[in-house]
């Protein structure tokens, strides 16, 4: 993964950093309004993250906690891969807005 998290998806938003030792990059993280916001994780990553990396991703920031998280890896200056609470064994590939 890269060294850098800013992406393009929820760019224009201010999120805040995710500090862990169990992720291997920097990440941001967006949340929604409400007892239960969703939070938006998101990353980026040099190529095309696997399956079981964005897997990874989610489970981390998701902890067992009620939230509901959607997991966003921006590989290349359109593309982005996520994966969210009812998509857990798939995912999903977006273009984003540039």
């Amino acid at each position: 993964m890269t060294e850098t998290s800013q992406s393009a998806f929820l760019g224009d938003r201010d999120g805040r950093t995710w500090d862990s030792d169990r992720i291997d990059q920097p990440a941001t993280y967006h949340l929604g309004e409400g007892p239960s916001q969703l939070e938006v994780v998101v990353t980026a990553a040099d190529g095309r993250p696997t399956k079981a990396q964005l897997q990874r991703l989610y489970r981390l920031r998701r902890d067992g906690r009620a939230n509901p998280v959607l997991a966003v890896v921006d590989y290349s200056d359109s593309w982005a891969e996520r994966l969210g609470p009812e998509h857990t064994q798939q995912t999903e590939t977006a273009e984003t807005d540039d």
